[in-house]
C-alpha cells in the first residue's frame, strides 16, 4: 500500500513539476530562437553581414562534425571558438582585422579556427603544410601576419616562422572543444534581447562584418611567391547563400565530405554552406572507397 502512495507521489511531483519545468525551458529555448531568427533576417534585408560562427547559435544541439571516433555539436565547436577568440583578441585586439596564418587539418578544429578568428575580429589565413618553407616564409612577410595558429601535427614548421618573424604561436587540439552536454540554459546565457535587438556575449556587432574582410587566400601554386587575394565577409556570405539556395541544403541534410584539406580551409562548398544552415559534415580522413561505399549505404558500420 505504501509502495502503491510513493509511486502516485512519484508520478504526481514529476507530472506537475519536472514535466512543466521542461515545457516551461522548451518554450524560453522556441522564445529565444525565434527571436533570433527575426534579428537576423532584419539584419540581412539593411544590407548587414550575419557570420557564419552567429548563425550556428540556431542549430545549437545538432551535430555538426563526425568523424570515425567522435562527433562534435554546434554548441561545442562554439564554445570552443569562443575560448580561442579570447586567446587571439589578447594578442592582437578585438576587432582588429590582423591576418592569423593557420596551419589547417581536416578536422573538426578547422571551422573551429576560421570562427575564433572571425568571432575576435580578425581576418583568417589558411596556410598549406606542403608549400615550400621558403613559400611559407613568404606569406607570412608578405601579409604581415601577427599570429600564427596549428594543431600538433604542424607544430614543428609552426614553431620555426614564429620564432623566424618573432610572432606568437597558439598550439591547439581537441582539449580547446569541451565534452558534449546538454545545456538548456546556453541561448539564455549567450543571448541579451533588448526590444527587437538580439546581442550576442562576447561576439561584435554585425556591422562589423558588413564592411570588413574574412579570408585572406594565397594561390596554391609553385610559385615561390604566391600572390594573396581577399574574400571580405559580405563576398563570403553571399557565395554561401546561393549555393545554399541552388543545392537546396537544410538542416537534416548529411554531406560526405572526402575533400583534402587545402580545399576544405577556404571552400565555400565542401564545409561552410552545410554548416551554415545546421547540417552535418561527416569527414572522412583516408580514401578507403570500400569503407566510403560502406558508408553510404550504410552497411558494415559500427552503431553506437
Amino acid at each position: 500500500m505504501l509502495a502503491n502512495k510513493s509511486s502516485i507521489a512519484f508520478k504526481y511531483i514529476y507530472s506537475r513539476i519536472i514535466v512543466t519545468k521542461k515545457i516551461s525551458t522548451n518554450i524560453k529555448i522556441f522564445e529565444h530562437l525565434g527571436h533570433l531568427r527575426e534579428h537576423f533576417r532584419k539584419e540581412e534585408e539593411n544590407g548587414g553581414a550575419v557570420p557564419i560562427f552567429k548563425k550556428v547559435l540556431l542549430h545549437a544541439d545538432h551535430i555538426a562534425i563526425k568523424s570515425n571516433t567522435t562527433e562534435y555539436s554546434y554548441q561545442q565547436l562554439y564554445l570552443g571558438s569562443k575560448k580561442l577568440s579570447i586567446q587571439i583578441s589578447n594578442i592582437c585586439g578585438s576587432g582588429a582585422s590582423c591576418n592569423v596564418a593557420v596551419f589547417c587539418e581536416n578536422n573538426a578544429l578547422l571551422p573551429l579556427t576560421q570562427w575564433g578568428c572571425w568571432m575576435s575580429g580578425q581576418v583568417f589565413m589558411p596556410l598549406l603544410h606542403k608549400f615550400p618553407f621558403e613559400t611559407l616564409s613568404f606569406i607570412i612577410g608578405d601579409s604581415k601576419s601577427k599570429i600564427i595558429i596549428s594543431g600538433q601535427l604542424y607544430e614543428k614548421i609552426a614553431k620555426k616562422l614564429a620564432a623566424m618573424f618573432d610572432i606568437p604561436l597558439i598550439i591547439i587540439d581537441h582539449h580547446f572543444i569541451p565534452e558534449h552536454s546538454i545545456n538548456h540554459h546556453f541561448l539564455e546565457k549567450t543571448l541579451l534581447t533588448v526590444g527587437s535587438n538580439v546581442f550576442i556575449e562576447g561576439t561584435l556587432n554585425n556591422d562589423f562584418y558588413s564592411c570588413s574582410v574574412a579570408m585572406l587566400v594565397y594561390n596554391n601554386s609553385a610559385a615561390k611567391k604566391p600572390k594573396g587575394c581577399r574574400i571580405t565577409h559580405k563576398n563570403l556570405l553571399s557565395r554561401i547563400k546561393g549555393t545554399s539556395k541552388a543545392w537546396d541544403y537544410k538542416s537534416s541534410d548529411v554531406l560526405l565530405n572526402l575533400l583534402p584539406v587545402e580545399y576544405n580551409n577556404y571552400s565555400v562548398h565542401s564545409m561552410m554552406c552545410l554548416l551554415s544552415v545546421g547540417g552535418k559534415i561527416d569527414l572522412c580522413y583516408n580514401i578507403n572507397y570500400d569503407k566510403i561505399w560502406n558508408k553510404i549505404l550504410g552497411i558494415n558500420m559500427l552503431i553506437k
